[in-house]
């Protein structure tokens, strides 16, 4: 096949799979517009409406590290169709669904769309573009992908505000009906993926996978809401903790392995795990804890946190390209240090906020840290990934993947519960709740800014092995 033929094959599948992705990723973010709707129409407290959003977690945290697996036994082409088929197969669930039940159901069903075509997209880019291309192709595709964030929510309130919520869930009907069809043609002559002569389909692990994983983000996100000296969480952390242990120990002795661990073998891509996980440790709390701040310590309205948050988001769709391409061009390492920086930076500002800060201050700081988290995430991930031979990439992705799932749920537990704690201990008086509320914030960004801290220091390890290293 000549040349040109084949850079037009990979635009085409590029472009399918980032339209899919975009369009998993938008209703994510048009669901959190509709919760007060769907609240008052099922009679629903906040803490039972976010099963929605713990229910598509759960799933997607749970098959990301089955990524490996499923490419193991699948080809891209079944797996691009089976992400679509779940993921609509979970909007029409939500849109017809007769009960708050059902609609959580169809919200699994899209988390495993998700979960599927994920680190699929990843892999994909990574095994079919050469190392001086990955980063400008990923990050041409994250300009549409940084988008869904931003025209979710004004999608979402328009429909609700003109129409009924379900209307919501059809939205994204049409395109993944379109990538459907183009897909059965398009992707049709698609290469094979590589696999053993003899593979085995481990049960065991399996299992362990399954309920380790899926345990640990149910008792993360569950704690949030309910003590822990009050519940069983503690517990079934425990537990869950045990079983990815076993898991671990079992990937260790198979000849082949449900998720390859000698990946971290490769130091370069051990470190981009660690820098991604304190990453996303810090930023994902933060996230939610700025929110509330300006709405239950300013008092603003959601639409003035809306578009607080806006420029940043705008900025972080803009700049993701250029990173990518200083990516290609061997600054990767450096635009990772700087990102890091930037992100500490950010993230300490907010431990100045006080009860009358301007939110001119707020909205730069915050634009400082959204700079900082785009220069980090993009070449991470590349460069990680760089470092490994192709046979291991698709265990790499769905390792650094977990990574991200686990780092978000870990961050917003920990900032969440110490945010509690605090409050509680600083006291809870008429006079001194706002202070205590304002004292429990200091402490919850501080501690989001310890793991900027220790993500830095890494940061700077991985630069400082930049020269004896080859990543591209």
């Amino acid at each position: 096949m000549q040349a040109p033929a084949i850079f037009r094959r990979q635009t085409t599948v590029t472009l399918l799979f980032t339209i899919a992705v975009f369009s998993e990723f938008i209703m994510q973010s048009m669901i959190m517009t509709a919760i007060p709707t769907i609240m008052k129409e099922f009679h629903l407290t906040l803490a039972m409406v976010q099963w929605m959003s713990t229910g598509s977690t759960l799933f997607i945290g749970i098959l990301i590290p089955l990524g490996s697996f499923l490419r193991q036994h699948f080809t891209e082409r079944y797996l691009f169709l089976g992400s679509l088929l779940f993921f609509s197969l979970g909007n029409i669930c939500c849109f017809v669904a007769p009960s708050f039940t059902f609609l959580v159901l169809g919200r699994c069903l899209e988390g495993i769309g998700i979960g599927i075509i994920e680190p699929l997209f990843q892999t994909m880019v990574t095994t079919t573009y050469s190392l001086k291309k990955r980063g400008t192709v990923m990050g041409l595709a994250s300009i549409l992908l940084s988008l869904s964030p931003i025209i979710g929510p004004f999608i979402s309130s328009f429909v609700v505000l003109h129409f009924n919520w379900r209307s919501i869930f059809l939205i994204t009907l049409p395109i993944n009906g379109l990538l459907l069809l183009f897909a059965v043609f398009q992707m049709k002559r698609q290469r094979e993926v590589k696999r053993p002569h003899q593979t085995t389909y481990d049960f065991t692990s399996l299992w362990l996978c399954l309920v380790g994983f899926g345990g640990l983000l149910v008792a993360l996100g569950v704690s949030t809401k309910i003590h822990l000296r009050y519940s069983g969480e503690l517990g079934l952390l425990v537990i869950s903790g045990a079983l990815i242990f076993l898991f671990i120990r079992r990937q260790q002795k198979l000849a082949q392995p449900f998720l390859n661990l000698k990946v971290l073998s490769f130091k370069p891509f051990a470190k981009a795990c660690w820098i991604t996980t304190f990453s996303y440790l810090a930023v994902m709390g933060t996230d939610l804890l700025l929110t509330a701040y300006v709405q239950l310590i300013l008092g603003k309205s959601p639409l003035v946190t809306s578009l607080l948050l806006l420029p940043g988001a705008l900025i972080r769709c803009t700049l993701t390209p250029l990173v990518g391409i200083l990516t290609d061009r061997k600054w990767g390492e450096k635009v990772i240090l700087v990102g890091m920086v930037l992100l500490s930076v950010g993230t300490l500002s907010f431990v100045l906020a006080d009860l009358h800060t301007s939110l001119v201050y707020l909205l730069v700081m915050n634009i400082v840290r959204i700079v900082g988290i785009t220069c980090v995430t993009l070449p991470v991930l590349t460069l990680g990934l760089n470092a490994l031979p192709e046979e291991l990439v698709a265990h790499g992705t769905s390792l650094i993947y977990a990574a991200r799932q686990i780092g978000t749920a870990v961050g917003i537990a920990v900032l969440t519960l110490s945010f509690k704690q605090s409050r509680q201990f600083f006291g809870q008086s008429d006079q001194l709740k706002l202070l205590a509320q304002l004292n429990a914030y200091h402490l919850a960004f501080l501690g989001a800014t310890l793991f900027c801290v220790v993500g830095l220091g890494v940061a700077y390890r991985f630069y400082q092995h930049s020269v004896k290293i080859k990543l591209y």
